[in-house]
């Protein structure tokens, strides 16, 4: 996490149901990037739903069968390493989107416009680390 306010949800799958859990849809995701056809209805199934907020410098790992979300603030920074593909598709839980134009592929510009933003606040991160070595 570089900046702003990102929260994080985690959701886990229970056979419990209670005042703690929520019903949801569960999905089949095959990207479209790799030649699939987005989704798929597979069924109703149980979770627990966990959030908390990252703090500026957190860091996470996760595994690729980990359902999970974030949302955040305009103007928030993260990076994310990609540890490529493990499987063919993905789950995804909630209501059905539409796939099309989901991707773009983004102007020579427009990445390097980001990468300067994102440079300029690794930069001044690096100076607190300096300022109070």
């Amino acid at each position: 996490m570089i900046k702003g306010s990102i929260k994080h949800y985690v959701a886990f799958p229970t056979q419990v149901k209670d005042a703690h859990t929520v019903e949801l849809s569960e999905f089949e995701y095959k990207s479209p990037l790799n030649g699939g056809s987005g989704l798929k209805y597979l069924k109703e199934s149980m979770f627990v739903i966990k959030d908390y907020s990252l703090p500026v410098g957190a860091t996470i790992e996760m595994t690729e069968n980990e359902y999970h979300t974030m949302s955040c603030s305009k103007g928030s920074i993260w990076v994310v390493e990609e540890q490529g593909f493990k499987t063919e598709s993905s789950k995804v839980l909630g209501v059905p989107f539409i796939t099309d134009r989901l991707y773009n592929e983004p102007k020579m510009f427009q990445v390097n416009d980001k990468c300067q933003v994102l440079a300029k606040e690794l930069k001044r991160i690096i100076l607190d680390y300096e300022v109070v070595s």
